[in-house]
């Protein structure tokens, strides 16, 4: 009982990750579609790694096993992190 109940919350979690994902992608849009006044190469690079890690952090808990451990998410936290910092700088 106790091990389905995990289950259903790593697929929700899963699932809150992709919904974010996908509203990401449509601020990046909706932002190119307003034309603002703002740097379009930092929103895509930015928008883009966002999107990316999102919805990698969605597929990695919903597809998740108990046994299985964090160390992906973490490493691809960190990961996520860097590059948009370096990206940010860059631009």
């Amino acid at each position: 009982m106790k091990l389905k109940k995990k289950e259903l919350l790593y697929q929700e979690a899963g699932k809150y990750f992709l919904d974010l994902s996908k509203l990401v992608f449509g601020g990046i849009l909706l932002a190119e579609i307003m034309n603002l006044a703002i740097n379009q190469v930092a929103v895509f690079a930015i928008g883009g790694v966002a999107v990316v890690a999102l919805a990698l952090f969605g597929f990695h808990y919903y597809a998740k096993e108990i046994e299985y451990g964090t160390d992906l998410f973490f490493i691809v936290f960190c990961a996520t992190g860097f590059l948009v910092h370096t990206l940010y700088r860059l631009v």
